[in-house]
């Protein structure tokens, strides 16, 4: 069509790629069931995946989880690979943003979400080059 357009999952994507991410700790609020694809998926774009961690709670559950839950879930993350180059959060359905300030601070990697990527993507596209502070690095390149 012509038209720029994105997805909420290769947004992500391409804002890990744009904050030179190769080696990647993944957080995430989905059954553990769902990480064989998830892996599959990251390792399609050529990151490797070197942790994942999950809630592992139902999806209905997942909008109700305190910010707090993302936080600590993506430090275990981390902890379980030291060499992570960087943080994603996947999924849109909790509260990770909130968290990715923090803990770029604590752990000296960008991390993104699929909600900070899907902001930046869009905000590219429209060509809207305004620094968001307080989530990160990606939102701050803006």
């Amino acid at each position: 069509t012509g038209i720029p357009a994105t997805t909420d999952v290769t947004a992500p994507v391409e804002a890990l790629k744009y904050l030179s991410v190769k080696k990647v700790a993944v957080a995430s609020p989905m059954r553990e069931e769902l990480n064989p694809m998830v892996r599959r998926f990251l390792e399609g774009y050529d990151f490797e995946v070197v942790s994942i961690k999950n809630l592992d709670i139902p999806l209905f559950e997942i909008e109700r989880q305190p910010i707090a839950a993302g936080y600590k879930l993506a430090r275990e993350a981390v902890r379980a690979a030291p060499d992570a180059e960087g943080i994603y959060f996947i999924g849109n359905c909790w509260m990770a943003s909130e968290n990715i300030d923090r803990l770029e601070k604590e752990l000296k990697i960008p991390a993104v979400s699929a909600m900070t990527g899907l902001i930046w993507k869009c905000f590219n596209i429209l060509r809207l080059m305004e620094p968001i502070k307080g989530y990160g690095r990606l939102l701050e390149s803006l």
